[in-house]
């Protein structure tokens, strides 16, 4: 599943929490462990991008925290903009 944000930003978008919620019904079920990564698009400096893609990490993190998931069994991974994704 990838959660897209608007450019430069780190909030999570009410059709992303509605993505998010049909994965946290999936994972009650599974228990499974699971990875988030952050990734930024190449435009800007490095340790911005790496900082952004942070925040967007901590934006889904948090909400997965506040519906009751435990964080403990992801992976967390930031790739900042040595892994750039975009929305084209």
């Amino acid at each position: 599943m990838s959660i897209y944000f608007n450019a430069g930003k780190y909030q999570l978008l009410e059709t992303d929490q509605n993505k998010l919620n049909h994965f946290i019904e999936q994972l009650n079920s599974s228990q499974k462990a699971f990875i988030i990564e952050g990734h930024t698009s190449d435009e800007g400096s490095e340790s911005s991008n790496f900082n952004l893609a942070a925040k967007r990490i901590n934006s889904v993190t948090e909400y997965l925290k506040s519906k009751g998931v435990d964080i403990s069994k992801s992976e967390i991974i930031n790739w900042g903009e040595t892994n750039p994704t975009y929305l084209k």
